[in-house]
């Protein structure tokens, strides 16, 4: 909701319905955990982002500029987290067991694969949540942009997504990044492509529906698409990131139209 207000009518109604929201959300937490200044703190951080890159988007109409803006904050905020922090692997380690242990012993592992599973997540765990970052706050954006469209301009949307093509210079970033995993093997080098290559993960997935689309080919791909990415996210996730590097440089949507 913050999204869309923030895009029809600007930052200032946006900063209005976020505190109201943020009032409420005291409320609830003070009633339910009697934490309210918590409930604030989790709506403002929950808010915050979008309301400051759908300002981003209704200044500049760039999906581009939003997402490389977004790309670069990840990244910040890994490096970040690895300048300030000694060994971020033994700080996930806390936090993990904490949060996760009784989870995954409840879903029926056992205690030497919970630590096992646990031990190889706080190796990329910073880059995982400057990811989750990232995307959650891309599909909000993407979520108030069509909502926008359903509303204004029916339609508006679909061909705005699918014709989303990401910069050069940030596909090299992301290209760079994925050398230098593949050479070095280094984990500060994967969680920084998590971060950069999220962008063309949507970007792909856009380029699918306008393909599908476009082709006239049958629903059907894109649910096949969808069940693949929930059933193997990691190496579906990889392959389409892939894919929207590539469509970066060699803009396969306009390959497909003119070889149609």
């Amino acid at each position: 909701m913050v999204g869309l207000v923030v895009l029809r009518h600007g930052i200032d109604q946006g900063l209005i319905v976020m505190g109201w929201g943020g009032v409420a959300m005291a409320v609830l937490a003070g009633l339910i955990l009697s934490a309210p200044v918590a409930g604030a703190i989790y709506a403002v951080a929950q808010w915050l982002p979008v309301l400051l890159f759908a300002q981003l988007l209704r200044r500049t109409a760039s999906w581009s500029w939003v997402m490389t803006t977004l790309a670069a904050i990840g990244l910040v905020v890994v490096l970040g987290v690895h300048l300030l922090v000694p060994n971020t692997t033994e700080m996930w380690l806390g936090v993990l067991q904490q949060g996760l242990s009784g989870l995954l012993q409840r879903a029926g592992m056992s205690p030497t694969d919970v630590s096992t599973t646990i031990e190889r997540a706080a190796h990329y765990a910073t880059g995982a949540f400057a990811m989750s970052l990232v995307l959650s706050v891309s599909l909000s954006l993407m979520l108030a942009r069509a909502w926008q469209a359903s509303l204004f301009n029916p339609g508006g949307f679909r061909g705005e997504y699918t014709a989303w093509r990401l910069s050069h210079w940030l596909a090299g970033v992301a290209a760079l990044l994925v050398v230098l995993v593949l050479v070095m093997h280094n984990a500060l080098f994967v969680e920084l492509a998590m971060v950069v290559l999220t962008p063309f993960l949507l970007q792909a997935i856009g380029l699918l529906h306008g393909l599908v689309k476009q082709g006239g080919m049958s629903i059907g791909w894109l649910f096949g698409l969808y069940v693949l990415l929930f059933l193997a996210p990691p190496q579906m996730g990889s392959l389409l990131a892939a894919v929207g590097v590539i469509d970066s440089f060699a803009d396969l949507r306009g390959r497909f139209k003119r070889g149609a």
